[in-house]
């Protein structure tokens, strides 16, 4: 039900339709108009704190704060007007977010003197866009505040749900709760619904594949995209080792054809994503994961080869 209060301008008791620079509620027959320029107005406030700021950057920043609501646009002025420290530094005390979108937009432009605002808490300057006791905070410090200890396994994280009794459950335990798991039709295990078929649902790893034409032998086949070329590759080719024709080395093939492979390294010759391992100097190479057929595994930047952490291991 919409709320209903008194007036400011008329007095009447009506539905609330607009809330005036105050925060005043006013019916729909007395909203608070402002006939100036939203833009010559904020304009002015922002060449106090930097002198020959572009006016025209200044007004589409303004216009792309909020591109679709004018009306709200007149309330970032406002609360730009009744305190202009918003834009150097304290911008964690906004009562509307599309000001921190302004804020952002105007650092963007090179505007001088417009000072991005940081966390209050962790006082770190990233996307500070959640409200707590007032002020604006980020989402890492939001879901710190939230942390509660789970019902089912006592981890301490920020509940994804709550069960039958109020009690916080966790991400894990949500995923695992027997309610979110069905019978898969191809292996028969109780595990999480990946897509519902016509017949019964089907988990993650018995998903269907697409049937495409594989890049790399020719095939019409069941086909995952490769990570490094978003091409199709069979299975029968995500699995294959072969001599590379590039570089000679006994790698996995990713691109090339069958009778031409050729490996990762020589696909995508990145020298950030293909550092060689800090122990034996091997460049590593991609490998299909056992456990799935649609989630090859990629190398980390600086990774240690197979064999070279195989031996680390106490």
């Amino acid at each position: 039900m919409q709320e209903r209060a008194e007036c400011t301008a008329c007095g009447n008791v009506r539905r609330v339709s607009f809330r005036d620079r105050k925060g005043l509620p006013r019916c729909k027959m007395c909203p608070d108009n402002d006939d100036r320029d939203s833009a010559a107005v904020v304009h002015e406030l922002i060449t106090a704190i930097a002198p020959g700021a572009d006016g025209d950057a200044v007004a589409e920043a303004l216009r792309r704060s909020a591109p679709h609501r004018p009306h709200y646009r007149q309330r970032v002025v406002w609360a730009l007007e009744e305190n202009p420290r918003l834009l150097t530094g304290e911008g964690h005390l906004v009562p509307h977010r599309a000001i921190l979108r302004f804020i952002d937009l105007l650092h963007e432009a090179g505007v001088a003197g417009i000072v991005r605002p940081a966390c209050p808490r962790c006082h770190r300057v990233v996307r500070i866009d959640k409200p707590l006791d007032g002020q604006r905070v980020c989402r890492n410090y939001i879901a710190k505040s939230r942390i509660e200890e789970c019902g089912r396994c006592g981890a301490r994280r920020e509940p994804a749900t709550r069960d039958a009794d109020g009690r916080p459950l966790c991400p894990s335990c949500l995923v695992k709760d027997p309610a979110n798991l069905e019978t898969c039709i191809v292996c028969g295990e109780t595990r999480m619904v990946s897509n519902h078929t016509a017949d019964r649902p089907i988990c993650p790893n018995c998903r269907p594949l697409p049937i495409l034409l594989c890049s790399i032998c020719g095939r019409t086949a069941p086909c995952t995209l490769s990570k490094l070329t978003g091409l199709p590759r069979c299975g029968g080719c995500d699995r294959r080792q072969a001599h590379c024709t590039v570089c000679g080395q006994m790698r996995g093939i990713h691109s090339g054809t069958a009778d031409a492979p050729v490996c990762g390294p020589c696909t995508t010759p990145d020298a950030e994503l293909w550092r060689p391992c800090p122990t034996c100097g091997v460049r590593p190479s991609p490998s299909s994961s056992r456990r799935s057929r649609t989630r090859p595994t990629t190398p980390r930047p600086g990774s240690r080869a197979a064999r070279c952490c195989t031996t680390r291991r106490p």
